[in-house]
């Protein structure tokens, strides 16, 4: 049977929230998941940290950099940058990242505008569905 090593970042990660009991259930089990895939992806990268510790702002950089180039979304990046921030407050670098994500170029956050096929003109989504039903129907 092959023993597979784990990565020395992830270790660390993965011993940074284990103790940890910030937040729900589901909300820690989502940061370990997601703190793993950052170490995953500065791996990826090349940069190679041996520890939790050794997070610096070129790492940051780098990561939105990566996540921008990949196409991925405003708020995505956001959720991952609130995952770096927890990271960078348990390992004692609080101030690494601005609190304000417009300093990576981020759009704001937009409040729930509700569900957009109700505010459609004139019942139009409504009338579509109805159309394609009666299709499918023939």
């Amino acid at each position: 049977m092959k023993r597979t090593e784990m990565k020395g970042l992830n270790y660390a990660l993965l011993n940074l929230t284990r103790p940890n009991g910030d937040g729900s259930f589901a909300t820690r089990a989502c940061r370990a998941r997601g703190l793993q895939q950052l170490a995953d992806e500065l791996h990826a990268l090349g940069f190679k940290l041996k520890g939790a510790k050794n997070l610096a702002p070129k790492h940051l950089d780098a990561l939105v950099a990566h996540w921008r180039a990949g196409g991925i979304g405003d708020a995505t990046i956001r959720n991952r940058l609130d995952w770096l921030r927890w990271w960078a407050e348990k390992v004692g670098k609080p101030g690494l990242l601005p609190g304000d994500n417009t300093a990576f170029g981020l759009a704001e956050r937009t409040p729930y505008q509700g569900n957009r096929a109700r505010r459609l003109p004139d019942g139009r989504r409504l009338q579509f569905w109805a159309a394609e039903s009666d299709r499918l129907g023939q």
